[in-house]
């Protein structure tokens, strides 16, 4: 709605980055802002737009194959919600006194996604809990601060060596 387009002075920098990347990163990045731009354009209509952000983020985790575990037979390495926290925990930062709800952003996303949540429909007039918007400001916020961040870290493959080592032997 502004009448002038605001551009940061990293945008040169930025898309240096990007032209450094391979095809697979290039890909996924691509993705990821197609999907943060739906979210933008559908923020009226909270659900979809929770959905596309948490979809931008989700192009960008590590795809790490699951292979069995010989002596238990479970998937080693992380699955898709520890990896999702972990990326939002790493990219998305927020201040302290915010951590708590960003924790929670994957679990919102998972409801809308598995029909078990549907503000729209699920959430009375007057009720408390009204307050969608600021959860979907936040998670725009992390978002944001996602692929800003993931875009700026020449670190970012080696991300997935360390997350498939984790395996817990859990009885």
């Amino acid at each position: 709605g502004d009448a002038e387009l605001h551009i940061p002075s990293s945008l040169a920098g930025d898309l240096s980055l990007f032209a450094s990347f391979g095809p697979h990163e290039a890909d996924a990045f691509v993705r990821a802002c197609y999907w943060y731009a739906l979210g933008v354009q559908f923020k009226t209509e909270p659900a979809v737009s929770t959905v596309a952000f948490s979809t931008a983020i989700e192009c960008l985790l590590p795809k790490n194959k699951r292979t069995p575990c010989k002596e238990c037979g479970k998937p080693i390495g992380l699955g898709p919600t520890q990896l999702f926290n972990r990326h939002i925990k790493r990219y998305g930062t927020v201040i302290p006194a915010l951590e708590g709800q960003r924790k929670a952003l994957y679990g919102a996303r998972s409801a809308l996604v598995h029909g078990t949540h549907a503000s729209r429909v699920d959430i009375a007039f007057f009720s408390a809990q009204r307050h969608a918007q600021d959860h979907l400001l936040l998670l725009q916020i992390v978002c944001e601060r996602s692929l800003i961040n993931w875009l700026r870290d020449p670190n970012r493959s080696d991300w997935l060596a360390v997350t498939e080592k984790v395996h817990n032997h859990a009885v």
